[in-house]
């Protein structure tokens, strides 16, 4: 396989594992960066805590995406 494609899918990996960190660690500043300055006020606890649940999920595929290959081998 093309090492630009194995870059390219490591890298991927990398922006799902960050992005799921900062979901997870704080899901408020990433709202007010994305969606906050053009809303009105702010969403109830209930879509931070989804957020945050999901934040959790991202970084567990993208730990298993990069053990992947040494899960395969064993």
């Amino acid at each position: 396989m093309p090492k630009g494609v194995i870059l390219f899918g490591v890298v991927m990996i990398m922006v799902i594992l960050i992005r799921g960190l900062l979901d997870a660690i704080n899901p408020k500043f990433l709202w007010k960066i994305s969606k906050g300055w053009k809303a009105t006020k702010e969403p109830p606890n209930s879509y931070f805590i989804s957020i945050r649940i999901f934040g959790i999920g991202s970084v567990i595929l993208a730990s298993l995406l990069f053990l992947l290959p040494y899960i395969i081998k064993r």
